[in-house]
């Protein structure tokens, strides 16, 4: 069998064949949550979409999108942990 190894499976909504409203990707291999984000109903990306590295989820990549579409801004955020 093929390895399910940094595949990812999307799941959320169709309309008319395209992506609509809320949509998740999780890795197959685990089930971590590693993209999040919505579509409007023309099927383009608004609102905050979240990347998480599935390997490392303290690496962040936010990407903000207007109502047209278009990006507004992308972030990277770490997390660092401190060890007390």
């Amino acid at each position: 069998s093929k390895s399910t190894k940094n595949k990812i499976i999307g799941t959320g909504t169709y309309e008319n064949n395209i992506r609509v409203g809320s949509w998740k990707w999780k890795t197959l291999e685990d089930d971590k949550i590693a993209i999040t984000g919505q579509y409007n109903d023309k099927g383009i990306p608004i609102g905050e979409w979240k990347e998480v590295d599935p390997k490392d989820d303290s690496n962040l990549i936010i990407t903000q999108y207007d109502s047209d579409g278009k990006i507004e801004s992308v972030s990277k955020q770490s997390i660092t942990y401190l060890n007390k």
